[in-house]
């Protein structure tokens, strides 16, 4: 999962990590932003911007969700399998 953190010099407060909860309202969000006053910001700075001509930078946050994990056998079809460097 991942949300916009930061567009031009609008950012959202860092304070906010995003949940599986939260899915809905960052895809309502027009610019993925979880904090709605910062997603305001952040999208009148790219109207502004827009309209000279002009594009901003910005920054995401990704979360891993539903990650396996590493140290677990890998599976492929009906074939179990250990990594070597699990074994070692």
């Amino acid at each position: 999962m991942s949300h916009v953190t930061s567009i031009g010099t609008a950012e959202a407060s860092p304070e906010l990590r995003p949940t599986l909860g939260d899915l809905e309202a960052i895809d309502a969000s027009p610019v993925r932003c979880l904090d709605p006053e910062a997603a305001a910001e952040m999208a009148r700075q790219i109207e502004a911007a827009q309209a000279d001509g002009d594009s901003l930078g910005g920054c995401s946050r990704s979360s891993p969700t539903a990650c396996p994990s590493a140290s677990a056998p890998t599976c492929s079809g009906t074939a179990r399998s250990t990594p070597d460097w699990l074994t070692t």
